[in-house]
């Protein structure tokens, strides 16, 4: 008998879309979450992405501007009853600079049967709220 990950579902997805995201397999990453999932950028850059193919567009645009990009996971905690929060550092240099750009940010997901359903993504004054909400949310889901 092939023994089950004891690694909370939401902690485990989280840590592959980083992984891909960090290869920039763009791919590997979407492919974690659901067909009609929907992600909320609009606390950081004011849109809504729906559906798996509408978030790989959305990132593949945002990272044509970056060289050497790089994600790492802060926190990544199940809240419990599906919920994820994610804390990350994304550093990028912008392409045609020598400098680089650090953006932290954290994410609150949904996660069912294997997939994420639903993100909201907070900036980094936000990550309290963000905290808070995925409480909430776990609860809620309880």
């Amino acid at each position: 008998m092939a023994e089950e990950s004891t690694t909370p579902v939401p902690v485990e997805v989280a840590r592959r879309i980083f992984d891909a995201l960090d290869s920039a397999d763009l791919d590997s990453a979407v492919s974690f979450y659901a067909l009609d999932a929907v992600t909320d950028y609009t606390r950081t850059v004011g849109v809504v992405v729906y559906g798996r193919q509408g978030l790989r567009a959305f990132l593949a645009d945002w990272l044509v501007g970056y060289e050497d990009v790089s994600y790492t996971t802060e926190a990544v905690i199940d809240v419990g009853n599906g919920v994820g929060f994610v804390q990350y550092l994304q550093v990028a240099r912008p392409v045609g600079t020598s400098g680089h750009v650090t953006q932290r940010e954290a994410a609150v997901a949904i996660v069912e049967e294997g997939l994420v359903v639903a993100t909201t993504v907070y900036v980094q004054s936000e990550l309290g709220e963000a905290r808070a909400a995925a409480a909430r949310l776990a609860e809620e889901r309880g």
